[in-house]
């Protein structure tokens, strides 16, 4: 069943290659909250932020803004971000910092990582039967196109 979930993810948009696989499996997947935040920021903007940016966007924060520089680098150690650029910022020049992955990828490495062919068929059945008409369509495509490849 994974092999078969495996292939799935690879027919859809999802992208499981550029997970830097090595260095994730050897964090076990695993976020601080504090972390874990930080990351959502970038997941949900998409874009490049310097150490600053992330704070000023941040006014809900869990962790203290003195943390920020620590946290990107226990990101950065982990291979969840990497460095993208620089960016002037008043008379300095810094950093900044993108996601190595999107979400979505980081959930299927979680699910992968951590469940049984059982427990993954579960899932499935689960996600099929709370989905809307809508969502059912869209899932009905990837398996279409999943199944061309076998034909």
């Amino acid at each position: 069943m994974k092999k078969a979930m495996t292939n799935i993810v690879k027919s859809s948009k999802i992208n499981i290659n550029n997970l830097g696989e090595d260095n994730i499996m050897k964090q076990n997947l695993r976020l601080s909250k504090s972390e874990k935040e930080i990351m959502d920021k970038f997941w949900e903007n998409e874009g490049e932020f310097t150490c600053t940016e992330l704070v000023d966007a941040s006014p809900d924060r869990s962790w203290r803004k003195a943390s920020a520089y620590l946290l990107i680098n226990s990101l950065l150690e982990k291979g969840f971000i990497e460095v993208s650029g620089f960016r002037k910022s008043t008379k300095n020049y810094a950093r900044t910092f993108k996601a190595k992955f999107s979400y979505e990828d980081y959930a299927i490495k979680v699910i992968m990582a951590s469940s049984t062919d059982d427990n993954i068929r579960k899932l499935i059945y689960k996600l099929i039967n709370e989905a809307t008409l809508e969502e059912l369509e869209e899932m009905k495509e990837i398996i279409e196109k999943a199944r061309g490849k076998y034909e």
